[in-house]
């Protein structure tokens, strides 16, 4: 990605829902924000103002970021940060993201901070995060892999032909994405990018000259810049650890809303219970799930300007003071009953077969995770009808728990995903479980 050309082609948002890590994530670090903001000395109506000039932007620049509106109507970025999900620890296999982070600070003078989050503790071998950035960046070895992946598709007849064969084929890899990315950004905006015999040599060379420009601006960053490149320091029972597991970032979110629920002028008592903050960790995963959805339904106008994608934190403000989570509307559970089904399928996929977020191909869950997670009320309403007849009254904790417990989605949809021994095939007959 680049700032001129940010997330264009590959908008991952049509990948994910707000029940992922990095949407919790992104959310956190939101309510983080307006509790550094919010001035308890001013009137509502002044924060309210000063929260409307700031703003979350999720999957465009990065896969999150914090800016600001500035007074010219221009926007400036204040921090970026990179979601890595897997179980890595080698800091090799962070280079690309660390790499990608250094560029943005480069090519942005007044950002803070570039953060990196992981689910894992990443092995400096006993570097701090700045000495491994600059061996890094003086042997920058993912670029350098990138420039001889370039040179061998050049002399390779086999290897032209698969970058440009047309029809159905695989997720894209690493360097399809950044081969289209480059491409993507030596043509006027909007233009359909396909990989042809006519403009491949055209897309590698848009590829090699961004890389060589990459080592370049590598080689001459300083140590105050790459100092700005941090891996994100959470507190965690009271200790600061430089990674959140995916299990904790649910119970980071909640003690977040717990603060602000005291910080900020709610009206209801019971807002600081552990009931009502429960509830309302699943209505802003839904409001969050509403963006993702409205971004995917209406990509076009997103990615021209003309729908802006930034959610202003005076919009999650009042996300986090809303009293319609009172009236416990029917949406309200629909959003719960994604997040367990999200949670359930995501433990198939990791822990069967695919173990690696980053290159999830073998099982295609992610497709079905996709399909659902962007089903709007009604069709959701209908999928839950359709897949267990026993939800067919109001919705409500009942339902939930019809739904998402022992004998709902983990029986036998989700155990059937487990037990079954085949590798998941779209193009073959289905496969009855019993």
């Amino acid at each position: 990605m680049s700032v001129n050309n940010p997330g264009a082609i590959f908008d991952a948002s049509c990948s994910w829902n707000g029940y992922n890590h990095q949407g919790k994530l992104a959310l956190w670090f939101a309510l983080k924000e307006i509790e550094r903001l919010y001035d308890t000395k001013k009137t509502i109506d002044e924060n309210v103002l000063l929260l409307d000039t700031y703003f979350l932007e999720i999957e465009y620049l990065e896969d999150f970021s914090i800016g600001k509106k500035l007074s010219d109507g221009s926007n400036e970025y204040l921090t970026v940060h990179q979601v890595k999900n897997h179980d890595k620890t080698a800091a090799s296999e962070y280079n690309s993201a660390l790499l990608g982070l250094a560029c943005h600070i480069n090519d942005m003078p007044n950002l803070q901070n570039a953060y990196l989050h992981t689910t894992k503790a990443i092995n400096l071998q006993n570097k701090s995060l700045l000495e491994y950035l600059k061996e890094l960046i003086s042997e920058p070895i993912n670029l350098q892999k990138l420039l001889g992946e370039i040179n061998k598709v050049r002399s390779d007849d086999g290897a032209k032909e698969k970058l440009t064969q047309t029809g159905k084929r695989e997720r894209p890899n690493i360097f399809i994405r950044k081969l289209k990315e480059a491409y993507a950004e030596t043509l006027p905006e909007g233009t359909k990018i396909i990989i042809d015999k006519n403009n491949l040599d055209n897309a590698l060379d848009a590829l090699e000259n961004k890389i060589n420009k990459q080592i370049l601006i590598c080689s001459s960053m300083s140590d105050a810049q790459l100092s700005k490149i941090k891996l994100y320091p959470y507190c965690i029972d009271s200790t600061i650890q430089l990674f959140c597991k995916v299990n904790q970032i649910e119970q980071l979110l909640k003690n977040q809303i717990e603060k602000l629920t005291k910080l900020l002028p709610v009206s209801k008592v019971y807002w600081s219970t552990t009931t009502h903050i429960n509830k309302r960790y699943v209505f802003l995963l839904g409001k969050l799930d509403q963006h993702i959805i409205d971004r995917n339904l209406n990509f076009p106008l997103y990615k021209s300007g003309l729908m802006n994608r930034k959610i202003s934190l005076k919009t999650i403000y009042q996300w986090i003071t809303d009293e319609a989570i009172d009236d416990t509307s029917d949406e309200f559970y629909v959003y719960h009953i994604k997040e367990a089904f999200f949670s359930e399928i995501n433990k198939y996929c990791m822990d069967k077969c695919c173990k690696d977020d980053d290159e999830c191909s073998v099982c295609a869950v992610h497709s079905c995770v996709n399909k659902i997670g962007s089903m709007r009320f009604k069709e959701m309403c209908d999928f839950l009808h359709l897949t267990n007849p026993t939800v067919n009254e109001k919705l409500s904790m009942n339902t939930y728990r019809y739904y998402a417990g022992a004998n709902g989605i983990k029986n036998p949809f989700i155990k059937g995903l487990r037990d079954i021994s085949y590798i998941f095939d779209e193009n073959k007959t289905a496969i009855t479980y019993t």
